[in-house]
Protein backbone atom coordinates (compact mmCIF):
# COMPACT_ATOMS: atom_id res chain seq x y z
CA UNK A 1 0.00 0.00 0.00
CA UNK A 2 1.46 3.51 -0.71
CA UNK A 3 1.52 5.68 1.91
CA UNK A 4 -0.21 8.79 0.61
CA UNK A 5 1.97 10.89 2.81
CA UNK A 6 5.04 10.20 1.78
CA UNK A 7 3.80 9.90 -1.81
CA UNK A 8 3.88 13.70 -2.05
CA UNK A 9 7.49 14.09 -1.49
CA UNK A 10 8.46 11.40 -3.49
CA UNK A 11 6.62 13.05 -6.18
CA UNK A 12 8.41 16.45 -5.57
CA UNK A 13 11.89 14.65 -5.35
CA UNK A 14 11.18 12.78 -8.93
CA UNK A 15 9.95 15.96 -10.71
CA UNK A 16 13.32 17.61 -9.22
CA UNK A 17 15.28 14.66 -10.66
CA UNK A 18 13.36 15.24 -13.96
CA UNK A 19 14.09 18.82 -14.58
CA UNK A 20 17.52 18.54 -13.23
CA UNK A 21 18.56 15.60 -15.72
CA UNK A 22 16.85 17.51 -18.69
CA UNK A 23 19.31 20.50 -17.73
CA UNK A 24 22.38 18.79 -17.06
CA UNK A 25 21.96 15.44 -18.14
CA UNK A 26 23.00 14.38 -14.20
CA UNK A 27 20.57 13.31 -11.45
CA UNK A 28 22.30 14.66 -8.24
CA UNK A 29 23.11 12.18 -4.95
CA UNK A 30 20.66 14.94 -3.04
CA UNK A 31 17.58 13.58 -5.04
CA UNK A 32 18.10 10.07 -5.58
CA UNK A 33 19.24 9.46 -1.87
CA UNK A 34 16.46 10.94 -0.27
CA UNK A 35 14.12 8.92 -3.30
CA UNK A 36 15.87 5.29 -1.76
CA UNK A 37 14.98 6.58 2.12
CA UNK A 38 11.37 7.53 1.30
CA UNK A 39 11.09 4.44 -0.68
CA UNK A 40 12.71 2.10 2.38
CA UNK A 41 10.06 4.14 4.81
CA UNK A 42 7.19 3.13 2.57
CA UNK A 43 7.78 -0.38 2.39
CA UNK A 44 8.60 -0.61 6.16
CA UNK A 45 5.55 0.72 6.77
CA UNK A 46 3.72 -2.61 5.12
CA UNK A 47 6.31 -5.07 4.94
CA UNK A 48 4.94 -8.74 3.23
CA UNK A 49 7.59 -11.50 2.45
CA UNK A 50 6.43 -11.80 -0.69
CA UNK A 51 7.91 -8.12 -1.51
CA UNK A 52 11.59 -9.73 -1.35
CA UNK A 53 10.37 -11.66 -4.74
CA UNK A 54 9.34 -8.28 -6.44
CA UNK A 55 12.24 -6.46 -5.52
CA UNK A 56 14.53 -9.73 -7.07
CA UNK A 57 12.81 -9.32 -9.93
CA UNK A 58 13.56 -5.22 -10.09
CA UNK A 59 17.43 -5.80 -9.60
CA UNK A 60 17.61 -8.42 -12.39
CA UNK A 61 16.02 -5.63 -14.30
CA UNK A 62 18.66 -3.41 -13.34
CA UNK A 63 21.12 -5.46 -14.32
CA UNK A 64 19.68 -5.38 -17.99
CA UNK A 65 19.03 -1.60 -17.56
CA UNK A 66 22.97 -1.36 -16.63
CA UNK A 67 23.98 -3.66 -19.30
CA UNK A 68 22.65 -0.61 -21.98
CA UNK A 69 24.91 2.03 -20.28
CA UNK A 70 21.97 3.49 -18.02
CA UNK A 71 23.52 6.21 -15.87
CA UNK A 72 24.13 5.64 -12.37
CA UNK A 73 22.11 8.35 -11.21
CA UNK A 74 19.30 6.44 -13.08
CA UNK A 75 20.04 3.37 -11.60
CA UNK A 76 19.74 5.16 -8.10
CA UNK A 77 16.50 6.28 -8.34
CA UNK A 78 15.11 3.24 -10.24
CA UNK A 79 16.46 1.47 -7.07
CA UNK A 80 14.09 4.55 -5.28
CA UNK A 81 11.33 3.90 -7.09
CA UNK A 82 11.39 -0.35 -6.81
CA UNK A 83 11.49 0.13 -2.98
CA UNK A 84 8.70 2.68 -2.68
CA UNK A 85 6.63 0.43 -4.83
CA UNK A 86 7.57 -2.86 -3.87
CA UNK A 87 4.91 -3.47 -1.21
CA UNK A 88 1.65 -2.43 -4.42
CA UNK A 89 0.90 -3.25 -8.31
CA UNK A 90 2.91 -0.76 -9.06
CA UNK A 91 5.90 -1.87 -9.22
CA UNK A 92 4.52 -4.35 -12.23
CA UNK A 93 2.75 -1.78 -13.72
CA UNK A 94 5.70 0.64 -13.84
CA UNK A 95 7.76 -2.08 -15.07
CA UNK A 96 5.37 -2.95 -17.83
CA UNK A 97 5.31 0.80 -18.37
CA UNK A 98 9.24 1.51 -18.47
CA UNK A 99 9.40 -1.57 -20.78
CA UNK A 100 7.09 0.09 -23.53
CA UNK A 101 7.92 4.32 -22.70
CA UNK A 102 11.75 3.16 -22.32
CA UNK A 103 12.04 0.96 -25.66
CA UNK A 104 9.77 3.99 -27.49
CA UNK A 105 12.31 6.83 -26.38
CA UNK A 106 15.43 4.64 -26.88
CA UNK A 107 14.11 4.17 -30.54
CA UNK A 108 13.57 7.91 -30.88
CA UNK A 109 16.97 8.97 -29.26
CA UNK A 110 19.13 6.39 -31.66
CA UNK A 111 17.21 6.15 -34.54
CA UNK A 112 15.02 9.46 -35.24
CA UNK A 113 16.68 12.03 -33.13
CA UNK A 114 20.41 10.34 -34.18
CA UNK A 115 21.42 11.13 -30.57
CA UNK A 116 24.33 9.44 -29.45
CA UNK A 117 23.91 10.45 -25.23
CA UNK A 118 20.07 11.71 -23.91
CA UNK A 119 18.81 11.59 -20.40
CA UNK A 120 16.58 8.45 -19.56
CA UNK A 121 14.69 10.39 -16.44
CA UNK A 122 11.62 11.83 -18.93
CA UNK A 123 11.43 7.72 -19.60
CA UNK A 124 11.30 6.88 -15.72
CA UNK A 125 8.99 9.82 -14.82
CA UNK A 126 6.40 9.12 -17.63
CA UNK A 127 6.39 5.32 -16.48
CA UNK A 128 5.99 6.08 -12.95
CA UNK A 129 2.99 8.00 -13.50
CA UNK A 130 1.63 6.15 -16.00
CA UNK A 131 2.17 3.52 -13.55
CA UNK A 132 0.53 5.07 -10.94
CA UNK A 133 -2.10 5.60 -13.21
CA UNK A 134 -2.66 2.15 -13.92
CA UNK A 135 -2.52 1.04 -10.37
CA UNK A 136 -5.27 3.26 -8.94
CA UNK A 137 -7.51 2.85 -11.83
CA UNK A 138 -6.54 -0.88 -11.68
CA UNK A 139 -6.49 -1.17 -15.18
CA UNK A 140 -3.67 -3.74 -14.98
CA UNK A 141 -3.45 -5.24 -11.58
Amino acid sequence: MIQPIILIPFLILLCLAFFNDLESMLIPNYYSYPLIILGAINLLMDFHPLVLISIAIFFLYLMLLFLFKLGRGDIKILIGIALFSANSPLLFNFLMALTMIGSLYIIWIKHIAKLEIAPFMPAIFSSFLLGLALTNYGLFF
